[in-house]
């Protein structure tokens, strides 16, 4: 397939903005299922929007990283769920671009329209593990939280790569999702129309070609891929920004789309118990309001200088040293907790009522509330590893940046 026509940002967030009505007439739905209805992954499709992240090579759009993040937010801002798994499929599509050409080739030389999600760390009650033989690995193991996992093509696993007893380096290798039984374990109260289900391997064949080091002085975190594209600035966005940035998005988008259920509706109500005839006119309403805005819109702002500062870098084909490498991961994870701020100040104003199965409300409320609890951001973790390398020590407890 050739390559995309120049990028127009906001042709493609017009593009997204269009499917509002499709995707939140089918929030309800997504959420019974616990997975998206295909409707909605065809429309995404169609629209060409899963190719954000995709490269010109391949017909896809390479995108700057705010394009991806407003796209992810607009999706969400209809539905939560559809949003998360668009970040997901997305990031995780700009990340198997991180491997040599001929696993790119694989997957989407073959096939203009597939789709990668994953799993970059190891989890479940199978421990995975790796056998290494003369041309690539003999793979076993469980891998929880595979958001989008039911409308995949290819799955990118985070693989311990185990030396007489030791792990010496975690690698993501790249399945075809028909070589893994997807066991559907995904019951929770948010988010639940992900689909994040556990993915298993039962003794699996990876190739050399489609795995990729990711720790180490050689490995992807500290800025070593396998392409043989440099001059694509997308794929030289550090492997930590790239994931935080990547799965941002959503959290805005939710946030804001509570904000505007609210206006639409609690806002107008009376206050039980009280003389006034609308929140609205309650001075203590308007305040929570303008302090939930407020906090959106830093959170907004946190993003974009991430965005910005991981994009200028890549651009000018440099790595950044370690402590901004940590602001960027504090200023996303620090803005995922101020959208949750926001939220929590809407819902305290709209009261009970704000429970309602029928309130978009209640959904943003579960929705979002899981995000900020995803592995990648937990603010409180990320503010003591920024604090730990403004003090001049090294981040300690983590080595994803």
């Amino acid at each position: 397939m050739g390559a995309q026509s120049t990028i127009d940002s906001q042709d493609l967030l017009n593009r997204a903005s269009s499917l509002f009505g499709l995707l939140r007439k089918n929030v309800a739905e997504a959420d019974a299922m616990r997975r998206l209805p295909d409707e909605n992954i065809d429309a995404l499709q169609q629209a060409d929007l899963l190719k954000v992240w995709v490269p010109r090579r391949y017909g896809g759009f390479e995108a700057p990283i705010q394009t991806q993040i407003n796209l992810s937010a607009e999706i969400a801002r209809a539905c939560p769920s559809t949003g998360w798994v668009f970040a997901n499929l997305t990031t995780l599509s700009a990340i198997a671009c991180l491997l040599s050409q001929k696993a790119q080739d694989e997957i989407f030389g073959a096939d203009g329209n597939a789709l990668v999600c994953g799993v970059l760390l190891p989890g479940g009650t199978a421990s995975p593990s790796a056998t290494k033989t003369t041309d690539g690995y003999r793979v076993s193991g469980e891998w929880p939280f595979a958001s989008g996992s039911l409308h995949a093509t290819w799955t990118g696993l985070g693989v311990p790569i185990i030396e007489n007893g030791q792990m010496v380096d975690l690698a993501l290798m790249l399945f075809p999702r028909a070589d893994l039984e997807i066991r559907d374990t995904w019951f929770t109260v948010g988010m639940r129309g992900t689909g994040s289900n556990t993915f298993v391997a039962h003794d699996v064949f990876v190739p050399t070609h489609r795995t990729l080091p990711l720790m180490g002085p050689s490995g992807a975190i500290e800025g070593s891929t396998l392409t043989e594209h440099r001059s694509e600035s997308l794929y030289r966005v550090p492997l930590g920004a790239l994931l935080r940035l990547g799965l941002s998005g959503p959290a805005l988008g939710i946030a804001l789309a509570a904000q505007e259920a609210f206006l639409e509706g609690p806002s107008k109500r009376s206050i039980p118990y009280t003389t006034y005839q609308s929140r609205s006119e309650a001075p203590s309403i308007q305040i929570a309001l303008a302090n939930a805005d407020t906090k959106r819109e830093i959170a907004v702002l946190l993003v974009q200088r991430a965005a910005a500062e991981a994009q200028r870098f890549a651009v000018d084909g440099d790595f950044p040293d370690l402590r901004t490498r940590v602001r960027i991961a504090n200023d996303t994870a620090y803005a995922m907790s101020l959208a949750k701020e926001s939220l929590d100040l809407l819902i305290a104003a709209a009261g009970s009522s704000s429970m309602a199965e029928s309130s978009f409300l209640q959904y943003s409320f579960r929705d979002l509330s899981t995000v900020v609890l995803h592995g990648i951001f937990r603010p409180t973790m990320t503010l003591e590893m920024y604090g730990r390398v403004l003090c001049g020590l090294s981040p300690g407890i983590s080595t994803i940046f």
